[in-house]
């Protein structure tokens, strides 16, 4: 019954799942979350599709169609799934071609013209050779009505599959799989809950999303993946994964969800990776098993946001800061008289226009001094039509190895022992293009040119660059795992484990230079039970953890904005948790589940130095302290 990630969440403990757009799911594993739509920030969870990472927010969300199985790992994870799982993996293994003749369709009609189809079909193409194609189709409109045309929160997706297994030998064979999806969803729905529409309503379904039925995402996600199965004797093994993706989208969006011109964007986002990785793996039916391997991952991935508003309407939204922003300034007298606090909306909720112009600051007269204008300041027009784009881009070159081993003393007792090395050269860019802008980029943040004369002059969000920003670096990291395994009973196994998992380093570039932001790192502190019952019709899970993070990686809101949020290091953290799941088969026609999650995660009081930290406190978002 699992469509979706937001399916996966109802069936795993300490998984949040919120699918806003296909752009931008947002994914949380035992109280962190990974939706960061910022190709300069690494995830802390990753996504694989048949071993291939797809963790990228803007080219992770794929349908779940003619899946052989979903795998949730909760913990670190990067000992096997390499340098970003640090809190968690998620695995899609799809149905590959195998031998026989079968074949499998869906079709559904629901509310809001909702169409969909499903279907797979394999068969054999040879001696040795299979062949299987699936394809999946909805569409349906959107839920939330949008005033200025349209609706939002639709869907509309095709996507394709196309794969080739190989048999090589009695034991050996080569998998080959082409992914295609298309999206082009109507948009997203965002609604401010202080500004009504204009029916004078705050209802969320209904919104006066600027651009009307030009919203939306248009995206393209492509993947080739070769898979290898080789043996080379009784004892060893050969496992290769070879990967390719890409992915292209577009993404307009009204982000204040309001008739006001005021958060308007359009968001360019494309990258592509290529990935191989070789792994030996070691079984000669003794007390030890283990694997030894490396992998090479290149990736490069961009953003563009282009922003626009009307200024007029921005004034007004924002008057009473600007006047707060200029009392520092110039005085309050003077705040007052030429930057007087006017409505948003006027009374038929229409966004007001009627302040066309605002007056410069200078320190000294900038035009003759009048009894209306004793300062001398410059009347400039507020620009109806403001825009301004900014951008950022990450290359990455990883090498790494890794070995995995288990090593049991008897048929009680086992040690397992991860380690994985990375080397990882990166290259993060930012630029920012001079905007249309008039004055109120100056009244808002204090930076740029207050006396610019005529546009253009200050960006509102991000100051312009000469060109194209970029810094890089070269980090050596490692991460690991230890596990002991005590087996009381056929029934029952229990362990505890240690791991230590890493978010990697990054770089913020912008227009006031570079910094380095260390890499987030947490300890892993785990005792678990897993078992069953009554000739397996019950089945438990029970596990309890602690996570200590150092150097924690977080996005703060910035002292002297623009950018009004940035990324800094917040010192220690830490995640308390207790996770039960249980199934349970009470008849052959009846199963249940039961799934609890308790976590109490955020900021630790003091850093290491004992220093009190300046979040303190904060609770990490989407993580509900309880849930079942």
């Amino acid at each position: 019954g699992i469509n979706d990630y937001g399916d996966l969440g109802t069936l795993v403990p300490g998984l949040e799942v919120q699918t806003q757009s296909v752009s931008n799911p947002s994914i949380s594993i035992r109280g962190i979350t990974a939706d960061l739509d910022d190709p300069t920030q690494e995830p802390r969870i990753s996504l694989f599709q048949d071993g291939v990472s797809i963790s990228r927010s803007r080219g992770s969300s794929v349908e779940m169609f003619d899946m052989e199985r979903g795998e949730v790992l909760r913990g670190p994870q990067g000992t096997l799934f390499g340098r970003a799982a640090e809190i968690g993996a998620i695995h899609f293994i799809q149905n590959k071609a195998r031998g026989g003749t079968s074949g499998n369709f869906e079709l559904g009609l629901g509310s809001h013209d909702q169409r969909k189809f499903s279907g797979a079909y394999n068969t054999e193409l040879g001696d040795n050779v299979q062949g299987r194609i699936a394809a999946f189709y909805e569409t349906r409109d959107g839920y939330v009505e949008n005033l200025d045309g349209g609706t939002l929160q639709g869907k509309d997706t095709r996507a394709l599959r196309g794969s080739l297994h190989v048999d090589i030998g009695q034991s050996s064979g080569i998998d080959v799989i082409l992914n295609y999806q298309k999206d082009t969803p109507p948009g997203t729905a965002f609604r401010s809950q202080v500004i009504p529409n204009l029916q004078g309503s705050l209802d969320p379904y209904t919104a006066n999303s600027q651009r009307g039925e030009e919203l939306g995402t248009d995206r393209d996600v492509y993947g080739a993946t070769v898979l290898g199965d080789f043996t080379i004797n009784d004892t060893w093994s050969l496992s290769t994964i070879t990967g390719w993706r890409r992915y292209d989208g577009v993404d307009k969006f009204d982000s204040d969800g309001s008739q006001a011109d005021l958060i308007e964007f359009t968001e360019d986002a494309w990258g592509s990776q290529f990935s191989q990785e070789v792994r030996f793996n070691y079984d000669n039916g003794g007390k030890f098993t283990g694997f030894v391997g490396g992998s090479y991952f290149d990736e490069t991935a961009n953003r563009d946001l282009h922003y626009q508003a009307d200024e007029r309407q921005l004034y007004a939204l924002l008057s009473e800061q600007i006047n707060t922003n200029l009392s520092a300034l110039i005085g309050p007298g003077a705040a007052g008289l030429y930057f007087p606090i006017v409505p948003l909306l006027n009374p038929d909720a229409t966004p007001n226009i009627s302040r066309t112009f605002t007056w410069l600051p200078s320190l000294v007269p900038i035009v003759p001094p009048t009894p209306t204008n004793p300062g001398g300041f410059l009347q400039v027009p507020l620009n109806p039509d403001h825009r301004e784009t900014f951008g950022n881009d990450v290359d990455i070159r990883a090498i790494e190895l890794f070995a995995d081993g288990t090593w049991r003393f008897n048929d009680q007792w086992s040690l397992t022992l991860g380690l994985r090395g990375s080397r990882e050269t990166v290259e993060y860019g930012y630029f920012a293009d001079q905007g249309n802008a008039s004055s109120l980029g100056f009244l808002l943040s204090g930076r740029g040119t207050p006396a610019c004369g005529a546009p253009p002059c200050n960006n509102l969000l991000f100051p312009a660059t000469a060109g194209r920003l970029s810094a890089g670096d070269t980090f050596n990291s490692w991460v690991g795992r230890a596990v002991l395994g005590y087996t009381l009973s056929d029934n029952i196994n229990t362990y505890a484990s240690i791991s230590r998992g890493r978010r990697p380093s990054m770089i913020n570039v912008s227009d006031l230079g570079s910094d380095e932001i260390a890499a987030e790192i947490v300890w892993s502190y785990e005792l678990g039970m897993k078992g069953n019952a009554n000739d397996g019709r019950f089945v438990y899970d029970l596990s309890l953890f602690y996570y200590d993070y150092n150097d924690f990686q977080a996005s703060v809101q910035n002292d002297s904005p623009p950018p009004f949020f940035v990324t800094k290091n917040a010192g220690k953290a830490h995640a308390l948790g207790f996770e039960a799941s249980l199934f349970g088969r009470f008849s052959d026609n009846l199963n249940g589940w039961f799934n609890y999650a308790y976590i109490d995660g955020g900021f630790n009081a003091f850093d290491e130095d004992g220093v009190f930290q300046e979040l303190a406190g904060n609770r990490f978002r989407m993580t509900p302290k309880q849930s079942l």
